[in-house]
Formats: C-alpha cells, structure tokens, sequence
C-alpha cells in the first residue's frame, strides 16, 4: 500500500482557523504541549495520543500540518508573541509616547510572560533550533522598531534602535530569570526601567 504525500505545511498556505486552533489550544494546555514537544527531544506518543483531549489536538492532526517539532514551535512562537504584542498596544495606546511608555510596555511584556510559564519555557529550550533562532532574532528587532521612537521622543541620540535592542534583550533576560524562580524579580525589574531615561 503506498502512503499518501501530504503537502509541506507554510503559514502561507495553512488555514487561519487551524493555526490559531492548533496552537491556541497548545497554549491554553502548557501540560498537554510539554509532552507533545518535549523539551528538545520527545516525539508524539502514545503518551500524547492520552492527552489529546486536553489539546483539542491528535498526533496524526499535528504532522498533517507541520513537517516537524520546530515548525509547530514556530506557529507557537508568532502566535504567542502576535497575542501578546497586541495586549501590550492595546493596554498602552492611551499612554503618551516617551519613556513613561517605553516602561509600561517592557513590564507588560514581563507579565506577559509569566502569566504563560510553560510557553516561555518551551520556547526558551527551543532557542537553539535555527527554525526558532531566525523567528527569535526578527521578533527582537520587530520589539526594537517598537520602542525606538518613544526613546527618540525623548532625547536624540542617534542610535535609539541601538538602545532599544538592549533593552529588549535585558527585558528577556528579566523574563528567564523570573520563569527560573516562578515569581516576580522586583528589584531586576527596578534595574530595568532605570535604563530608560
């Protein structure tokens, strides 16, 4: 019996509605996630296939639709950071442009990520998977391009990218540590509004 080819999954191609399925689903159930991307190595199982109710989603669904692990975290990584993105505009459209909003977007971003734990820290244990690294390095600079002109409205300096690029990348800094010890870092998150004057 020949086994039928299925075409190669893209975010082009992929129905909106499955995508947003799929990964919301994985999002809304970290448990469920875990045990189907495994932190690196785990394939779908038998052990997923028992969780599938908690995911909405079976293994075979899963491999209909991405050729492997790292492009489900793919569609993972942009669905969770689109969601957030737009949590973070919407809670601070109101805010006047300048430092003031540079700050309430960076803890936005941290609360963000601790309101999703098991996300994060999949996607953190991912980095590495150059799948993920290029996803990764065009959401930081798409970060940057956001706060560059709050940082210009406040002093000119002519490298405002610059500045906003460390600082989103202190502000993930902040965010590993807190996913590490499960809680809030005060005094890290202190630090990290000091640098934005």
């Amino acid at each position: 019996m020949s086994r039928r080819i299925l075409p190669r999954w893209s975010f082009k191609s992929a129905r909106p509605s499955f995508v947003t399925t799929c990964a919301a689903s994985a999002i809304s159930t970290p448990c469920s996630l875990h045990v189907v991307i495994g932190w690196r190595s785990a394939t779908l199982t038998n052990r997923s296939l028992r969780r599938r109710t908690r995911a909405g989603v079976a293994k075979g669904t899963f491999y209909v639709h991405f050729a492997d692990r790292s492009e489900l975290v793919v569609a993972l990584h942009r669905s969770f950071h689109d969601e957030l993105f737009a949590r973070i505009e919407r809670d601070t459209t109101t805010v006047s442009p300048g430092p003031e909003r540079v700050r309430r977007r960076l803890v936005a971003f941290l609360d963000g990520c601790r309101a999703q734990p098991a996300v994060r820290s999949v996607l953190r244990d991912m980095r590495s998977d150059p799948l993920i690294s290029r996803e990764v390095v065009a959401r930081n600079r798409q970060a940057a391009e956001l706060l560059a002109p709050d940082l210009r409205r406040a002093r000119r300096t002519g490298h405002e990218l610059e500045t906003a690029a460390l600082l989103v990348s202190a502000t993930i800094e902040v965010a590993v540590r807190e996913l590490e010890v499960a809680r809030k870092i005060p005094r890290l998150r202190r630090a990290l509004l000091a640098l934005v004057v």
